[in-house]
């Protein structure tokens, strides 16, 4: 019946997380009626199949967005995928709202403007959910996830990375430390993961083993860690040692292919708590 009917939105970045969510809802949770606000010239036009309703909106455009959602008359939102630091960071794509709310932020870390443009559109009548509430199955699990072992030397790596991980991550500014003989050899910023794992290698070779990680009170209604199967075909051209995740914390991207590719082509794919 029409009242039994759930009506969720989706704020959809470019990439493929979003997709995936879209495609989930429809595909799983019958019962669910879903409004996607795409961001024109990011996401995904392929979103729009699993849509029932959506409405496009250009990057910094916070009044366009408050708008979409209020028309929207739904409640409950979930927010998904990025827009690209060059757009949000030029202030030439900034609207009145935008500008306002940037100059409330401490600074211009993604955490910050995304918890920023929550709390504003909360204003707005949406509460926003844990992004991963519809890929419960895909995030990565404790364990060796691709069945990969790896040796001794690896471990105390591994040992190493993870503590510097920890501190790392703390600052807001990257979710990945790329460590080879006990040293950091790249720390990803703003540049993403997989252009951190190329700096790693062309600076130390193969064998460098990549730890993504997230802090400890990390927000899951945004900025949730991902990988799929571009990085691993990354870790593979570039002879990476490991892949290190946190468990229940990083989404898979198609993860039954991600798990056999690893395990195919000998990546050691390790989830820890």
């Amino acid at each position: 019946m029409a009242s039994d009917v759930k009506k969720i939105g989706l704020i959809a970045g470019n990439k493929l997380l979003p997709l995936l969510i879209a495609k989930s809802i429809k595909t799983n949770f019958k019962n669910y009626s879903l409004t996607v606000i795409c961001f024109k010239n990011e996401t995904d036009r392929r979103i729009t199949q699993y849509a029932d309703r959506v409405f496009w909106v250009s990057p910094g455009k916070l009044t366009a967005l408050s708008n979409s959602v209020a028309a929207s008359g739904i409640t409950e939102w979930m927010m998904a995928g990025q827009v690209n630091p060059l757009k949000i960071f030029n202030r030439r794509n900034w609207d009145c709202e935008f500008e306002k709310i940037a100059g409330q932020v401490m600074d211009m870390c993604p955490h910050s403007i995304l918890y920023a443009i929550i709390e504003y559109l909360q204003g707005y009548g949406a509460k926003f959910l844990d992004s991963t509430l519809f890929l419960k199955d895909t995030l990565a699990h404790e364990g060796n996830i691709s069945g990969v072992e790896i040796g001794t030397h690896t471990r105390a790596d591994i040992e190493f990375g993870i503590n510097l991980a920890r501190k790392y991550v703390e600052l807001d500014v990257g979710q990945t430390v790329i460590v080879k003989n006990k040293t950091a050899v790249a720390l990803e910023c703003i540049e993403g993961t997989d252009i951190a794992i190329r700096r790693a290698h062309r600076l130390a070779g193969k064998e460098c083993i990549v730890i993504k990680f997230c802090t400890e009170s990390h927000d899951f209604r945004f900025d949730v860690p991902v990988v799929g199967m571009k990085t691993l075909y990354l870790l593979k051209k570039t002879k990476s040692a490991a892949l290190i995740l946190p468990a229940n914390r990083v989404i898979i991207l198609e993860k039954d292919r991600f798990i056999r590719y690893a395990k195919e082509n000998g990546i050691p794919v390790i989830g820890i708590i």
